[in-house]
């Protein structure tokens, strides 16, 4: 039902009832102006919130005020940092990725910790975000250390259920 909503909304454009998607739209669209107009090194931290105030009054935002968050993690870095951060964001999630695709449960609770915040990051700045980005942390520097540390002898440990 979402999902058919979302596609009625995007091709009605931003004058939708659905407040939640044309939104999400307008957050996209200014924060791709937005990056355009420093696309290297962003605009510095802190000014998502004045970068939306900035053009709230010639287009206003379907919710009726200026955001802090573009609802997209790789638009809230590239917005601040540039396409640099943004290129630095995307290198580490591959990294991360890579570091967990093995088969065991380590690497199985990793990948999924990664793969949730990738997905997720399509739609909110969850790392932006002070317990999402802690439990990021937490979760893949754990994980990751758990493989990182084995030793080879203890591999099969990970794969074999106790006897």
């Amino acid at each position: 039902m979402r999902l058919k909503e979302i596609t009625t909304d995007i091709s009605a454009g931003i004058k939708t009832e659905n407040i939640s998607t044309a939104a999400r739209i307008d957050f996209w669209r200014k924060a791709a102006e937005f990056v355009k107009q420093a696309p290297v090194l962003g605009h510095g931290t802190g000014s998502i919130r004045p970068l939306y105030q900035s053009v709230e009054a010639a287009r206003p935002s379907p919710i009726g005020e200026a955001v802090a968050d573009p609802h997209n993690q790789f638009l809230h870095t590239t917005l601040q940092v540039g396409l640099i951060g943004g290129i630095i964001l995307l290198a580490m999630w591959f990294f991360h990725f890579k570091m967990f695709v093995r088969r065991n449960f380590a690497s199985t609770m990793g990948l999924g910790i990664v793969m949730l915040t990738i997905l997720g990051s399509l739609f909110n700045s969850h790392i932006s975000q002070v317990t999402q980005g802690m439990l990021y942390c937490l979760g893949v520097g754990m994980l990751g250390s758990v493989l990182l540390n084995a030793r080879p002898d203890d591999q099969h440990l990970a794969t074999k259920s106790p006897a």
